[in-house]
């Protein structure tokens, strides 16, 4: 199961590259082509609206497998559509979908897989967020399903990316408390950890191993935070010589991450990148999203 699921998500990330390849590197059409190229060309707008009109919704019977494969050819579209488009689009599709209850929420359910899973290398809040939406004003929800997806948009609705971040203080190593809007930097690299998750250990070797950027967080270029949200202070003691120590290491001794719900931590480690204003620029992304775009704006 954990390989099928692995080949689907490689799918989808396989089929956007390939799409970003082919509109990045089109040729400059001749006068010639022109004419019939219009005439053939479909939009990634068109190619989402009518994406499952070849597709037996109606169809109980349609294989999960179809389904799903039909879904992640869908989801693999969406970065090539406006936010609002998709957002109207999506919204359409399940307004249909859900007339067909088995396959709705099937559907349903992998769109939270794909979209939501801290897994899925395709998740994103902005593609999902409308999805949630829908779930809660068009359908008939028991009051866990409501409230689930209710604590679920209030989540993703904060610390969008454009948006100030949620300020909360934190204690240092140093023995002295900080709030977020106390760090100065032209980036701020905030990254919500977890002692023993090897995940976090895994990506602090990873940025560790990427040349020149030591050299940005020695220059306060970029101001890493690493910060323990969840209130062990032995645990947090005991783990503080695996945090490099050009990094601010703080500790949520109030918990007033998680308590007041102030970021959506699905998982250890969750990594946002802030601008100097506290803006989110990258909201729930890893070491290489982090590095690319450092590197798109010429660091």
């Amino acid at each position: 199961m954990y390989l099928k699921t692995l080949r689907k998500y490689t799918y989808i990330v396989t089929v956007i590259l390939l799409l970003a390849g082919c509109n990045s590197n089109k040729s400059k059409p001749t006068e010639s082509s022109t004419t019939e190229e219009t005439k053939t060309a479909i939009s990634p707008e068109q190619k989402l609206a009518t994406h499952w009109d070849g597709i037996a919704l109606q169809d109980s019977s349609l294989s999960k497998e179809t389904l799903e494969q039909a879904l992640a050819d869908y989801i693999a579209i969406f970065p090539y559509v406006d936010d609002a488009k998709r957002a109207d689009i999506v919204t359409k599709f399940l307004s249909k979908l859900k007339q067909h209850s088995g396959n709705y929420d099937y559907i349903m359910q992998q769109f939270d897989h794909y979209l939501y899973n801290p897994n899925s290398p395709v998740r994103n809040d902005l593609y999902y967020e409308p999805i949630v939406s829908f779930a809660i004003d068009s359908t008939q929800l028991n009051e866990a399903d409501l409230f689930r997806y209710q604590s679920k948009l209030k989540l993703l609705k904060k610390n969008k990316v454009g948006e100030i971040a949620e300020d909360f203080s934190f204690l240092t190593a140093k023995g002295t408390e900080l709030r977020l809007t106390d760090i100065t930097g032209s980036y701020i690299l905030l990254f919500f950890y977890e002692p023993g998750c090897s995940h976090c250990e895994k990506s602090l070797a990873d940025f560790r191993a990427v040349q020149g950027f030591e050299d940005l967080i020695n220059q306060k270029t970029v101001q890493a935070v690493a910060v323990y949200p969840f209130g062990d202070n032995n645990a947090w003691k005991g783990y503080q010589d695996k945090i490099p120590t050009n990094w601010i290491n703080g500790y949520d001794q109030k918990q007033s991450v998680v308590n007041k719900e102030l970021y959506d931590l699905k998982a250890t480690p969750t990594i946002y990148l802030l601008d100097k204003d506290k803006r989110v620029l990258l909201k729930d992304t890893d070491v290489l999203g982090v590095i690319s775009f450092l590197t798109k704006n010429g660091y």
